[in-house]
């Protein structure tokens, strides 16, 4: 396996990252990765949402779950494993959230990677994240999740965003080739 980087944004207090080219029938699957996402809205959430072809407003229908491990930075709270209902979508069009509550200090943001998975075809639209982020409560978090996009549309679009505010940040898209 390798990665073809196939475009790289960098978005400087922008409300959105949007990749509306590269996700086609050339490769089988599709790795985002995204570094130093940071909000200017204090305890937002990094999120995406796909848009089939031919479609507006990225709200596909989403069914996906997830769970995250934590530990305070202090060290007087350390949870091993737990399930996040926030991460959980069933049927929703909603974005799909990749963290919670991301502190917005100069230091803080999030990073971490998307994998898409037959993005074209008739079958679901599969996708895999993890992120790791330093929270508004002083945790630092890891958070990961899976689900699949519900349509028989191609989703050759996909937009990055808080859900709340702008944000500073770099996503870059690749395509996993076979060897």
């Amino acid at each position: 396996m390798s990665l073809v980087n196939i475009l790289t944004q960098t978005g400087t207090n922008v409300s959105e990252i949007d990749f509306t080219s590269g996700l086609d029938s050339t490769y089988d699957i599709y790795l985002f990765k995204f570094f130093e996402c940071n909000p200017a809205t204090q305890s937002t959430s990094f999120s995406f949402q796909g848009n089939a072809t031919g479609q507006t407003g990225f709200n596909e229908v989403i069914q996906s779950t997830g769970g995250s491990a934590y530990h305070e930075e202090g060290g007087a709270d350390t949870t091993e494993l737990r399930y996040t209902t926030w991460t959980h979508k069933a049927n929703l069009t909603t974005f799909q959230r990749m963290t919670t509550s991301i502190d917005n200090g100069s230091e803080n943001s999030a990073s971490g990677e998307l994998w898409l998975h037959n993005v074209i075809g008739t079958n679901h639209k599969q996708f895999r994240y993890s992120s790791v982020f330093m929270s508004t409560s002083n945790y630092c978090e890891n958070t990961w999740g899976c689900g699949y996009f519900n349509t028989q549309g191609n989703i050759t679009e996909i937009r990055f965003k808080m859900d709340s505010g702008n944000f500073d940040g770099q996503v870059t898209l690749y395509g996993v080739a076979k060897e």
